[in-house]
């Protein structure tokens, strides 16, 4: 899984991870202020809290004093505490239980306001009341006078506690925030987050959608590595991808319009001269055979010459290459210098291959046979009578895979080390030429040898001569799968 994958992967989950944090948070706070806040929530005023949670504690307590005693109200008052005591919970907050003389039930101090307004509420409900209304009196009260078991009277009611600076110091920071300070909290940083993981992940899709616009448009020289930055991950590995390949495709329409230059001023030689043989004709019909021989000569030419642009087009793609098949390289270098060995025989040329293994292989052997045929009859052409050209197949291995090198040795005059490269282009003939070839044959080696992910180079040797290397991973895996096998070996020209 990708680099991309892991950022939006821990992003999402840092994202889950602080809103479970955030609610976890939350609740922590409502479980520490407990009770307090909640029945805080009355109207605000006054020394006495008030709420429909106050009621029910108050009418709670005062079940158990009118029916179990003021023993049964002290056990349940210090049982809750004890409890809360064990859960690590703040005591809750006190419902007092004062009798006539001002004396609380357990001992627990009584604030004077509070007992007074408490005595006036008490009061005060106890005169409105409608005694035909059979309706709880409690709810929305904040004081109940309740006469105990015990036959004693007692006043209830809940006192709003006095801040203490020393208890909220002792209490954490966020547990004195509120909750919904948290739930905000949480709501603004994951839209921080969210807004800044969609701005990360959508500025190089932005960048790379411009780069496309601007291809489409035909600017071929623009990038878009410059625009995603230090980037690491798979948009940034596809920004650079997309840089890639409008190179590659401005090197191709580079080339196209070389080659198209290049065959323009090719074919314009033969057409010229045979324009000029059929001027010469008219004019001095005396020399009709010669001018028919020129017109013949010039015809050959010319169609090899289409002959040979056409294997290079066909080359250039792809597709059409036919199935791969197994095949042995040493035999089929044998069957080369076999061939070539027949045609020097006059010039008392030598042609020799170096002994050794088997190779098999799999790829195209009518692609590498014109490849190699190619590459032998430039060495041939080019080595003095009397010459000797080597051949040798070598095997060596680079990282986890073999790899398999064919040095074709010649005698000749070898290059300019500075037109080495250019003679593998199309129409590139060298200084010591013929004029036999069209400079399509080491065009065609190589493009028959990329085929199969292969390379070949030119290098001058130090006795002198030129050495044409090819480099072949083994077994040979061809790229392409469909079409027909090619036709027969052509004439190579450097």
């Amino acid at each position: 899984m990708g680099r991309l994958f892991w950022k939006v992967f821990l992003g999402f989950w840092l994202t889950i991870l602080i809103a479970a944090g955030v609610t976890a948070l939350t609740l922590s706070v409502l479980n520490a202020t407990g009770e307090g806040d909640a029945l805080e929530r009355g109207d605000g005023r006054g020394s006495l809290l008030q709420g429909r949670r106050v009621a029910d504690r108050i009418e709670r307590h005062a079940q158990i004093l009118r029916y179990g005693g003021e023993q049964a109200l002290r056990d349940y008052v210090e049982g809750v505490e004890r409890r809360r005591a064990e859960l690590g919970r703040r005591p809750p907050l006190a419902v007092l239980a004062v009798d006539d003389t001002g004396r609380e039930l357990l001992g627990r101090r009584v604030p004077p306001d509070a007992l007074g307004e408490a005595r006036a509420t008490a009061q005060a409900a106890f005169l409105n009341r409608d005694a035909d209304d059979f309706s709880d009196p409690l709810r929305g009260e904040r004081a109940l006078r309740v006469e105990s078991r015990d036959g004693s009277g007692y006043l209830l009611f809940m006192p709003r506690p006095a801040p203490s600076a020393g208890d909220r110091r002792a209490i954490p920071f966020w547990r004195r925030l509120p909750a919904e300070a948290f739930v905000s909290a949480g709501l603004v940083f994951s839209l921080l987050f969210s807004g800044a993981l969609a701005w990360y992940l959508a500025r190089p899709i932005r960048a790379l959608r411009a780069g496309l616009r601007r291809v489409a448009d035909g600017d071929l020289e623009s990038r878009v590595e410059p625009l995603i930055g230090r980037r690491r991950d798979e948009l940034a590995d596809l920004g650079r991808d997309l840089d890639r390949t409008t190179e590659r495709l401005r090197q191709l329409l580079a080339s196209q319009r070389r080659l198209l230059h290049d065959v323009s001023h090719e074919l314009r030689s033969p057409l010229a001269r045979m324009q000029a043989a059929m001027g010469i004709m008219r004019q001095s019909p005396a020399r009709l055979p010669a001018m028919l021989d020129r017109l013949e000569h010039e015809t050959v030419r010319l169609d090899a010459l289409v002959g040979e642009i056409l294997t290079l087009a066909r080359l250039e793609e792809t597709q059409g290459q036919g199935e791969p098949e197994p095949f042995d390289l040493r035999e089929l270098l044998a069957d080369v210098l076999a061939d070539a060995a027949f045609e020097v025989q006059g010039r008392e040329v030598e042609v020799k291959l170096e002994p050794g293994e088997a190779a098999p292989c799999v790829g195209h052997p009518a692609l590498l046979l014109r490849a190699l045929e190619n590459l032998v009859r430039n060495a041939v052409r080019h080595s003095p009578d009397g010459g000797t050209v080597t051949v040798r197949l070598q095997g060596s291995h680079e990282g986890s895979g073999e790899r398999m090198r064919v040095e074709i040795d010649d005698e000749g005059p070898g290059i300019a080390a500075d037109q080495l490269e250019r003679m593998l282009e199309p129409f590139v003939r060298g200084g010591g030429d013929d004029g036999q070839g069209f400079g399509l044959g080491l065009a065609i080696a190589r493009r028959a040898i990329e085929i199969h992910h292969g390379d070949l180079r030119l290098i001058n040797r130090a006795e002198g001569g030129l050495r044409a290397i090819v480099e072949l991973p083994g077994p040979v895996k061809p790229d392409t799968k469909k079409g027909s096998r090619q036709g027969s070996p052509l004439s190579a020209g450097r």
